[in-house]
């Protein structure tokens, strides 16, 4: 199992893999998201090189070819 890992943005916002709420029964809940601040809520990070996906290692595999590539 691949291990999590977050990843900074230009701007200085956390991008992270977790579970959408609420769709605990459906098969593609994994996604990247993007919290600015401390004080800030939690937001899809949408691209499309960054699917919804059935499972997390399928995510963070998505989100680390995507760090590598913004640099």
């Amino acid at each position: 199992m691949m291990a999590p890992k977050q990843f900074y943005d230009e701007a200085g916002a956390l991008i992270f893999v977790s579970e959408r709420v609420g769709l605990v029964d459906q098969k593609h809940r994994w996604m990247s998201f993007r919290k600015r601040s401390t004080l800030s809520g939690v937001n899809r990070l949408s691209s499309p090189a960054l699917p919804i996906r059935e499972k997390r290692e399928e995510a963070q595999s998505d989100l680390n070819a995507y760090a590598l590539k913004k640099g």
